[in-house]
C-alpha cells in the first residue's frame, strides 16, 4: 500500500466508507499509536496521514469501536495488515537490495496477472467455461439453476428438494485463472489457481456436504449442525460445522496447510484446530503451530506475502497466477530466501524486478518461460 492508498483508506474511514476489515486495520493503527509504550520507528514515516487521521475526529474522543471486531481473528488478521502496512509497504525486502538485478522481455509484452475463469463440469458431463458464458442462467439440473452473478461468481440456488439423488459438478481453475462459487447451502468457496472442487448439485438428502478439493480453496461454510462440511483431499479430511477456513492442497507442494480464522475444524478425525492455528500435513503426521492469517490468506486480496520461504516455493505460486513454467541456471538458486510482499495485480515484470532485487537475481522471460538466473 503507498501513501495514495493509505490516504484514500482514511478518507474512507473518516466518512463513514471502510468495509469492516479495512476499519478494524485503521482501528489497530490508531490503538498502536495511542499506547504508552514506544512506537516502532517506522510509524513516524506516516505522520502525517496519522495527524488527519486523528484530527478528523471531536476533541478527546477515541476511535469507535466495532463490537463485532472484539479480540477475534479479525482483529489479530488486521493488526498484522496494519504493520505490514507500516513497515513492509508492497515491497519484497532483503538485508540489502540489489540494483543490478535485471529482468529481460524477450517477448513482444509484458505477461498480465490471472483472471476470473473457471471450467464447470456438470454431472452430464457437459463442459461450460464460466469467463466466456454471459450473466445469467447457465444450467438447470436435478433441481438447482446454475447462473452466473453480473460480479463473475458462479451461483447454485435450490428450485427443489425432490430431485432424486444429486449428481457431481467440478469447477477446475487452470493456471492464470480463479472463481468464486456459492453452493447449494450458500457455502462460499474461493477457488485458487491451478486447482478444482468437486460437490454434490443439491445437498439436499444428503447426511453430510462433502466436497473433494485438490489445490487451494478459502472456505466461508453456511452452519448446519445436522449436516457437517467435510472438504476431502489427497491426504486429509477437514470436518467443520460452520467457519472461515482455507485449505492449501497443490500436489506439488509437500505439505497441506489448513488455516482456521473462524470457528472449529477436526482434520481427519484427530486434530482440532482453533482460531489463529495452523496445521501442517505431512503424510499424514500433522504439526499445528500458530498461523500468520495475513500470509496463509494472502491470496483472497490479491497479494503474494512470504515470510523467508525459498525461492522455488515463491516462484511456483507465481507460475499459477502468471502461467507460467520456471526453469533454473543453477540449482542453488532455489533455495534463496525471500520475505516481503506485493500485489498478483501487477504485470509479471513488475513482480520478478522487486524479486530480482531482493533475492539478488536475474529474470529473463521468453514468451511464457521463465528462467532464473545470477546476475551477470
Amino acid at each position: 500500500m503507498d501513501t495514495r492508498q493509505a490516504q484514500e483508506l482514511i478518507q474512507k474511514y473518516i466518512e463513514g466508507k471502510c468495509t469492516e476489515s479495512e476499519a478494524a486495520l485503521f482501528e489497530s493503527w490508531y490503538n498502536m499509536q495511542s499506547a504508552d509504550n514506544p512506537e516502532p520507528e517506522e510509524i513516524h514515516h506516516y505522520d502525517a496521514l496519522y495527524a488527519r487521521l486523528i484530527t478528523s475526529l471531536p476533541a478527546g474522543q477515541p476511535m469507535p469501536k466495532s463490537s463485532s471486531l472484539s479480540l477475534n481473528w479479525k482483529m489479530a488478521s488486521a493488526l498484522a495488515a496494519a504493520i505490514a502496512f507500516i513497515v513492509v509497504g508492497i515491497y519484497f525486502f532483503s538485508p540489502a537490495l540489489n540494483k543490478k538485478s535485471t529482468v529481460v522481455l524477450r517477448s513482444s509484452s509484458d505477461l498480465m496477472p490471472g483472471k476470473n475463469a473457471a471450467t464447470l463440469t456438470l454431472s452430464n458431463g457437459k463442459k461450460i467455461y464460466i469467463s466466456a458464458a454471459t450473466s445469467g442462467k447457465l444450467a438447470e439440473t436435478q433441481g438447482v439453476a446454475i447462473s452466473k452473478t453480473a460480479g463473475g461468481q458462479l451461483l447454485y440456488e435450490v428450485k427443489s428438494n425432490d430431485a432424486g439423488v444429486a449428481g457431481f459438478n467440478t469447477l477446475e481453475t487452470s493456471n492464470g485463472e480463479r472463481m468464486e462459487v456459492i453452493l447449494p447451502d450458500h457455502s462460499k468457496v474461493s477457488l485458487n489457481a491451478a486447482s478444482s472442487i468437486s460437490y454434490p448439485s443439491n445437498f439436499s438428502n444428503l447426511k453430510e456436504r462433502k466436497v473433494r478439493l485438490s489445490g487451494e480453496a478459502y472456505f466461508e461454510i453456511t452452519k448446519d449442525k445436522m449436516h457437517p462440511f467435510i472438504v476431502s483431499t489427497v491426504h486429509q479430511e477437514v470436518r467443520v460445522l460452520g467457519t472461515h477456513f482455507n485449505v492449501n492442497a497443490y500436489p506439488d507442494e509437500q505439505l497441506t496447510k489448513t488455516t482456521l480464522l473462524e470457528g472449529a475444524v477436526l482434520i481427519n478425525q484427530q486434530q482440532r484446530l482453533k482460531p489463529g492455528q495452523l496445521a501442517l500435513n505431512e503424510g499424514g503426521n500433522i504439526k499445528v503451530t500458530q498461523a500468520n492469517l495475513e500470509m496463509e490468506t494472502a491470496w483472497i486480496r490479491n497479494d503474494f506475502y512470504f515470510d523467508g520461504e525459498a525461492t522455488e516455493s515463491v516462484m511456483r505460486k507465481i507460475s499459477r497466477w502468471y502461467n507460467i513454467s520456471v526453469i533454473y541456471s543453477d540449482n542453488d538458486l532455489k533455495l534463496i530466501p525471500l520475505s516481503g510482499h506485493i500485489s498478483s495485480t501487477r504485470t509479471l515484470a513488475s513482480v520478478l524486478e522487486r524479486i530480482g532485487k531482493a533475492a539478488n537475481l536475474n529474470f529473463v522471460v521468453s514468451g511464457r518461460q521463465v528462467t532464473v538466473e545470477k546476475p551477470n
